[in-house]
């Protein structure tokens, strides 16, 4: 994910979602794209968030 998060730097009207810690870390400071983050549990291993909670969000979201 940090690989993909990185070329979409730079990119303008770009609204990203996301389990991935390393993806909200590339994109931070992103001027032109929203960033918003699925909550839950750390997972430690691959630094995203999972779990019940990421579940929760993810099935009240719709992505085009």
């Amino acid at each position: 994910m940090g690989a993909l998060a990185h070329a979409l730097r730079g990119l303008e009207s770009l609204t990203i979602t996301t389990p991935g810690v390393n993806t909200l870390q590339e994109l931070q400071d992103s001027p032109g794209v929203v960033v918003n983050c699925l909550g839950g549990r750390l997972r430690e291993v691959s630094q995203t968030f999972v779990g019940p909670l990421a579940e929760a969000a993810l099935e009240r979201m719709t992505f085009d």
